[in-house]
């Protein structure tokens, strides 16, 4: 989120800070894909699928793996015909099964340059985490799109399918610049006229957000299965920072003057638990899932047991 720069040399100036546009190599533990391999990404019954997939759906077809039952009509195949429970009717019903479908997952990126800060950055947690995300819905046979979310021009959105494209996303999230900043508003309204509904991952910071509601009621149920990962280094859940700095804001390049002591601090997170719950409040009116998830916690022991301790993440 910021940098110091009080008393500057090149060390001080560049801490916290990675290079916002330099490629990244991301490598996910061996031991994560046997995790991984038994999950997937919870979605919703509501959700309609273009193509047959491995999801659960509302979508029902004339199957002898009975899940309902409708009335018969003329041209329907009698093999399907319930004849004990039309035995029981004046009606002819049928069995209906269930019509498994595709969901097409949504992994929006939040690129703006305070997602670069921290050592190790947050650009680097916000992108490991992604690329398992984005295995889970590559194993499960859904549908992929990873869209960042930044300022100026970021890079096109990748759309795959297939467990063998995981090279090509690995490959996709290493080149994404993280700079400036990111409008979420707009860019939420320029995602939703482009796709038209599935299970959005929202990962951000969620910096400089000025109206975090207007962004989240762009992805109402039941076209969207919604859940933001609020993601934040652990210096600024915790900052242990102390003295007197000159601080620069990583997006807007803005300095200011600060003595943190113990006090300062403590309003600091007074003021920090403040916008927490404002944020997870805002997700709840929305009817958003939402999770705040450290960057210093480790990816295979950490932070997937707690995505699937939340519903996030359930068995195959």
């Amino acid at each position: 989120m910021f940098r110091t720069i009080f008393r500057p040399n090149k060390k001080e100036t560049d801490a916290g800070f990675e290079g916002g546009n330099d490629p990244v190599e991301i490598t996910l533990p061996p031991g994560l894909y046997r995790q991984l391999d038994r999950l997937r990404l919870r979605g919703s019954r509501h959700l309609r699928g273009r193509n047959l997939g491995r999801r659960a759906s509302l979508r029902r077809r004339p199957d002898s793996d009975f899940r309902e039952h409708r009335q018969y009509v003329p041209g329907d195949d009698v093999r399907f015909v319930d004849w004990k429970a039309s035995a029981r009717s004046e009606q002819i019903y049928m069995k209906q099964g269930e019509l498994p479908q595709e969901t097409t997952i949504h992994l929006l990126l939040d690129t703006s340059a305070s997602m670069a800060w921290g050592a190790p950055s947050k650009r680097a947690g916000i992108l490991q985490l992604a690329a398992a995300l984005g295995y889970l819905a590559l194993a499960n046979d859904d549908r992929l799109n990873v869209i960042p979310v930044g300022a100026g021009s970021p890079r096109p959105p990748i759309q795959i399918k297939g467990k063998a494209q995981f090279p090509a996303l690995l490959k996709f999230l290493s080149n994404i610049p993280f700079e400036g900043q990111a409008d979420l508003v707009a860019g939420l309204r320029e995602f939703t006229q482009h796709n038209r509904g599935g299970v959005v991952i929202l990962l951000s910071d969620l910096l400089d957000i000025p109206d975090l509601p207007a962004a989240l009621k762009t992805l109402p149920r039941p076209t969207w299965y919604v859940t933001l990962l609020h993601v934040l280094h652990p210096e600024e859940l915790a900052p242990t920072l102390s003295g007197e700095f000159e601080i620069a804001d990583a997006e807007t390049g803005e300095h200011a003057n600060f003595d943190i002591t113990a006090h300062s601090l403590a309003g600091y997170h007074r003021h920090l638990q403040t916008w927490l719950d404002a944020v997870e409040l805002a997700c709840i009116e929305s009817d958003v899932f939402y999770a705040r998830l450290s960057t210093g916690l480790s990816l295979d022991s950490e932070a997937v047991p707690y995505l699937r301790q939340v519903g996030i993440l359930e068995p195959v």
